[in-house]
């Protein structure tokens, strides 16, 4: 049986702090570098809709999650596909992957050395869900929310000579379909189903927080592309953002071994490390890997609402 105090905080977290750990989570450390891209490149109706659907998510997500009965913690006992299972798995990967990825640019925004920056980092998220897993993430998510919050509001102070481009159709084209990609994502997460199960209580609150506190975040993001910000700030925002959903990604995987998930998780985590030589715009990742689990997150809606448990 899987240890309920280390994966699901012992299932005892309240809903004002399931709110924050939710969208702490749901944020990923390139999400701020990817907004702004969005913004800058394919315009301001563009950002629009990917950022509202982006927030709408959570939601969307909690309002079928809370629908799964369920007495186990994976995707394979709410999908009953071994395959969706492993997906799951390798999305978890990704998840580690493009957050080290980010705090790299974080380093770089910083103006430090970006290779042994991450690996500090990296080692001290370890060090701490190591010790203290679901619970030492949550809590540490109410203090990386809150900072990033107050950076992107000091950052944002003072800030002159906005710039907003138009969206033309084809720019519109991939906000429409980036609806798609961010409303499927949520169903094959772990660290969201975890936390699903994770929560004292069956209640939609921690859902409608998290999407709000997540929406105030994205509107953060816009002005800070509106305004062409960066420097210091804008760097250590993107490492609070990368280590609250690092610490989320390692805990994930900790759920897919009962003995040795500790293990995995630092498998993993080296060969994120290794795989980071590799150099490949951030934007052109996160749309090829989100169209991928598209169908397979259809699967995992689909056998939610035909209800039932699946082992």
């Amino acid at each position: 049986m899987f240890n309920t105090d280390y994966l699901l905080a012992g299932k005892k977290t309240g809903s004002i702090k399931m709110g924050v750990s939710l969208a702490a989570s749901w944020a990923w450390g390139v999400s701020i570098v990817v907004g702004m891209q969005i913004f800058q490149e394919k315009g301001l109706a563009a950002f629009a809709i990917w950022a509202v659907f982006n927030s709408l998510a959570l939601l969307v997500f909690g309002t079928l999650a809370l629908k799964a009965k369920n007495d186990d913690i994976t995707l394979q006992s709410i999908s009953g596909s071994k395959i969706v299972y492993w997906l799951g798995l390798v999305i978890q990967f990704f998840s580690i992957l493009v957050n080290l990825t980010a705090l790299k640019l974080a380093a770089g925004y910083i103006g430090i050395r970006q290779d042994l920056f991450m690996l500090i980092i990296c080692a001290a998220v370890i060090s701490y869900v190591w010790r203290g897993g679901l619970k030492a993430s949550i809590n540490t998510d109410l203090l990386q929310y809150g900072a990033w919050i107050i950076l992107l509001g000091i950052a944002l102070i003072g800030a002159k000579n906005g710039h907003v481009i138009t969206s033309g159709l084809r720019d519109i084209g991939w906000a429409a379909w980036s609806v798609v990609l961010v409303l499927a994502a949520p169903f094959l997460d772990q660290q969201l189903w975890q936390r699903r199960f994770a929560l004292k209580g069956e209640t939609i609150k921690p859902f409608v927080l998290g999407s709000g506190l997540f929406a105030v975040y994205m509107v953060l993001v816009g002005l800070a592309a509106y305004y062409r910000i960066g420097g210091l700030l804008i760097g250590l925002t993107i490492l609070m953002v990368g280590a609250s959903t690092l610490d989320s990604a390692f805990i994930a995987v900790a759920c897919y071994s009962e003995r040795h998930g500790k293990l995995l998780f630092l498998v993993l985590a080296g060969l994120a490390c290794l795989v980071l030589l590799l150099n490949i715009g951030m934007l052109e990742i996160w749309t090829t890997y989100a169209t991928l689990r598209v169908p397979f997150a259809v699967y995992v809606v689909y056998k939610i609402l035909k209800g039932g448990r699946h082992v």
